[in-house]
């Protein structure tokens, strides 16, 4: 007779992803409690906790602490805010050679985190860097290291330097998946276009604003040069803006987000909203269109 404990390692460890994906209350507790079940739990529980263990808010003096009882982990995503000890978390991670699958790095000046330091072991087992502040340094790359990455974002207005660009991008073979987060009011350097030229064709999702004003970045052309682009998610939208992005786009997309802005989310509930918003399925690039997802500040997710 088979019992649970006998699942293979794959099945009971997606079973305790579900759990996770609940987002419960409880869920924490609920895995804890499953690592105790039987000793073939123990790992996989341990693990997918691990993956959703936030040491962001930790006070430092319970940082080290907290971070010594999980050194040689691999932790999921992991947020330094430049207001809240954002150096000495990143260097309490090094320290005890904890591994992160995700970075993001938000509201810090120039002297609030310096990525000098940041080891390239740290940096290789990264699948998504989202950055949206400004840094002191950068990590050195070695020639013919790659990278896991597969995500990467960065605030237009507070671009990386274009050196670690350079090299991050060279190092990536597996970047697909870009982020640049916008208001559209402000402008990108225009020493930072032909490095996001050069890894346009390989994109296969952008996050980008549908304002499409030059001054801030010719975000037309470069959305027409994603040739390979199958998922779109444009930010600040009216139906004006995302046709005029849905027609610049080369590919067939699967997937579609649009994030409107605040006096589109007042026409959204009327007859004359919606129409405006149907009509847009007509473009050429939405022919195969799978999935819509429609967001605003004030509007749930369809």
């Amino acid at each position: 007779m088979t019992v649970i404990q006998d699942l293979p390692p794959e099945v009971l460890y997606r079973i305790l992803e579900l759990v996770e994906e609940s987002r419960d209350v409880s869920m924490a507790t609920s895995l804890a409690n499953s690592s105790l079940v039987a000793r073939a739990w123990r790992e996989p529980a341990q693990e997918v906790l691990l993956e959703n263990v936030n040491p962001t808010y930790l006070r430092p003096y319970r940082l080290a602490t907290g971070l010594r009882s999980i050194a040689g982990k691999t932790l999921g995503d992991v947020h330094l805010h430049g207001w809240w000890h954002a150096q000495d978390m990143l260097d309490t991670l090094h320290e005890h050679d904890i591994a992160a699958r995700g970075l993001g790095i938000i509201n810090t000046h120039s002297n609030d985190v310096d990525l000098s330091g940041m080891s390239i072991k740290f940096l290789a087992g990264l699948k998504s860097l989202r950055i949206a502040g400004y840094f002191a340094g950068q990590p050195e790359i070695p020639q013919n290291t790659t990278l896991k990455l597969k995500v990467l974002g960065f605030d237009i207005a507070q671009p990386p330097p274009l050196p670690f660009l350079e090299s991050l991008f060279q190092a990536a073979p597996f970047l697909t998946y870009l982020e640049l987060p916008s208001d559209g009011m402000w402008p990108l350097p225009e020493e930072y276009y032909p490095i996001l030229s050069s890894i346009a064709p390989r994109l296969q999702h952008l996050t980008i604003s549908a304002i499409t004003a030059p001054i801030a970045f010719d975000s037309l052309s470069f959305v027409a040069s994603c040739t390979s682009l199958r998922s779109l998610e444009l930010q600040h939208g009216t139906p004006s803006n995302i046709n005029k992005m849905l027609t610049a786009v080369s590919t067939t997309l699967l997937v579609l987000g649009t994030e409107l802005d605040s006096m589109m989310c007042q026409l959204v509930g009327t007859m004359d909203g919606i129409a405006e918003l149907t009509a847009l399925l007509d473009r050429p690039a939405l022919s195969a269109l799978k999935r819509w997802r429609i967001t605003s500040k004030h509007l749930p997710a369809e």
